[in-house]
């Protein structure tokens, strides 16, 4: 549907030379229009979609008001030169059933007033949400973002390439004092110079995880030993309860057996460093099969076909332990309920770093380390951390590198959090049909999943992989970089894609494929998508395209716009879009910038 602009009033000096109010007003089913002439939308005084009466200036609430009236338009409205807000039950939901209704809008335009925060590569430190601009030589690209914020390319793109660039905030009064007289003529608009305005004294805040790459966890794993002449055994026959110390420094042979014990501490004697055990070939280092309230600290088990066995056990925690050169898994931790593994290593796993099997529940891998997993080859092996079935999991601040398959699966995991980790060189076999962070939910329910602020990069594969009709997934705050596919939603629904920054990826940032499924109803919003060597934007395969997603507040930057969108739709030929061609077609993406332009 064409939307008409039924009507647009302006009111100049409401409240200053430099601010001033713009109203606007549409009937139901078309769009109300704002623009401000010069500057920006830095407030919302009146929304309402009901019966609103009065005039610019003076309208007043009726009898029927939507109460998402407000935070819609501001959604759409706040930190842009202009924006369209269409009067419609689908906007604001239907607030008096079988009334005709309409939309009364009054914002306020700022000229835009810029304050100096930082230069490029440094953090800008403020609270709240501000448009920010970062460019130099009146050259800018201008979001509107939640501080602090890192003045880079990586969040903005490159508008000056070759030049010092620098960001700066719109710092315009918004609610001058009542007595403050107004100017006879506007003040002019300053212009950053070498001597900027004093830069706010810098303040101990980490960049949020949009802005700085995930740099996942401080531990590394050590190098493998050889097995002394002189070796010490195992304990035998421990009893529920017990405290098992193991000489610092010492090299024990063969398999400390927990299973089916509970309350058990195992720990080091000593300060000279960690005790390592080597089992005898084709042993396990520790088992603890259903075992219950098990604790391991300090420990290092080298050459194992499994290094932890704790298949169905319960309340197991794993510190400061490494396990390497494992034939099979590093630990094994299949029907497991609440297990912790923190400042661990596990590395050179023949099939899985940490396997969680058929279901996790209650599981939490941080600040860890699982590299090179998957060199015993083989069909789906090589994974970095793999969680089937499960609930109520955690994996964050943990590095994933090395994978020959995925690097984190969380498969049919429901209530569970993926953040702040570094998942490197993954899908390094020759299956390329694998991601850096996996997911899927071939039984359609709902996931609950959150992978954000995570760093994903160098991948054979995909990076972010929603996969069989995954759904209820947040994707948020990841950097993708490098891999062959970005992001892929393959029958997936119900999804939200926001705030992500994708660049160099070799085919495309984000795919759509649908075959025995259907991909509708994924929202794909104020992400940073940065095209380097010609690559495509988007690609979607198969079926109703236009009900893939919503598309909107992107910003895009690509040194090709002709090649933006591959479109089939499984019986046409397939065509290539450019950026123009993409949002006549999809009808979307109105308020998205492409090299900073509408």
């Amino acid at each position: 549907m064409k939307f008409k602009i039924l009507s647009l009033h302006l009111i100049l000096a409401i409240f200053t030379a430099k601010a001033f109010a713009i109203c606007g007003s549409a009937p139901e089913n078309q769009s109300a229009a704002l623009s401000c002439p010069a500057g920006f939308i830095t407030s919302v005084d009146f929304a309402s979609y009901g019966t609103p009466n009065g005039s610019c200036g003076s309208y007043k609430v009726g009898a029927c008001n939507a109460s998402m009236s407000l935070s819609q338009v501001k959604s759409r409205c706040l930190g842009k030169s202009s924006c369209s807000v269409q009067a419609s039950n689908a906007v604001f939901g239907d607030p008096c059933v079988g009334t005709v209704k309409r939309l009364y809008l009054q914002v306020r335009c700022t000229a835009p007033t810029w304050t100096f925060c930082a230069g490029e590569g440094q953090s800008c430190n403020f609270s709240g949400t501000k448009t920010v601009r970062y460019g130099a030589n009146n050259k800018f690209f201008t979001k509107t973002m939640t501080g602090p914020i890192d003045c880079s390319n990586t969040i903005f793109g490159d508008p000056v390439i070759g030049v010092g660039k620098h960001c700066d905030i719109l710092g315009a009064v918004l609610n001058p004092p009542a007595p403050t007289p107004v100017p006879a003529t506007p003040t002019p608009t300053p212009t950053p110079t070498p001597t900027p305005t004093p830069t706010p004294t810098p303040v101990s805040i980490v960049p949020p995880p949009a802005a700085t790459p995930a740099t996942g966890a401080n531990v590394t794993p050590p190098a493998a030993i050889s097995i002394p002449s002189q070796t010490l055994s195992l304990p035998t026959n421990v009893s529920s309860g017990a405290t098992v110390q193991l000489q610092c420094g010492q090299v024990y042979r063969g398999t400390l057996d927990l299973s089916n014990k509970s309350n058990i501490n195992v720990n080091v004697l000593g300060t000279c460093g960690k005790p390592s055990i080597i089992p005898f070939t084709g042993q396990n280092g520790i088992n603890a099969v259903s075992a219950n309230t098990i604790k391991i600290d300090g420990i290092k088990i080298q050459a194992a076909a499994i290094g932890i066995n704790i298949n169905n056990a319960q309340a197991v925690t794993i510190l400061n332990t490494d396990i390497l050169n494992s034939s099979d898994s590093g630990i094994y931790a299949s029907g497991i309920v609440g297990m912790t593994v923190d400042s661990s290593t596990v590395s050179n796993s023949g099939k899985t770093g940490i396997d969680g099997g058929s279901w996790v529940v209650n599981g939490t891998v941080t600040n860890s380390m699982i590299t090179n997993s998957g060199s015993a080859g083989g069909s789906y092996v090589g994974q970095g951390i793999y969680f089937g079935d499960g609930h109520g999991n955690r994996i964050d601040h943990s590095t994933i590198t090395k994978s020959v398959y995925h690097g984190i699966v969380v498969l049919h995991n429901s209530n569970t959090f993926v953040t702040h980790n570094l998942v490197d060189l993954f899908c390094t076999g020759s299956d390329s049909d694998c991601g850096g962070i996996y997911t899927g939910a071939r039984d359609k329910l709902p996931l609950t999943l959150q992978i954000e602020a995570n760093s994903v990069s160098n991948g054979g594969g995909i990076g972010i992989y929603l996969d069989d009709s995954s759904n209820g997934v947040t994707v948020t705050k990841n950097n993708v970089v490098n891999c062959n596919i970005g992001i892929t939603l393959h029958n997936a629904f119900n999804n939200i894609i926001t705030y992500n920054n994708l660049s160099s990826n070799k085919i495309t940032h984000i795919a759509f494929g649908q075959d025995i499924g259907s991909i509708y109803n994924n929202k794909i919003t104020n992400n940073t998508i940065k095209s380097t060597n010609g690559e495509q934007t988007f690609n979607l395969q198969t079926g109703n395209l236009l009900n893939f997603g919503t598309f909107d507040y992107n910003t895009y930057i690509s040194n090709n716009t002709n090649i933006f969108a591959r479109m089939w739709d499984g019986t046409s030929p397939g065509v290539t879009l450019n950026y123009a061609g993409w949002k006549s077609f999809m009808h979307q993406d109105s308020n998205s910038l492409m090299n900073g332009q509408p």
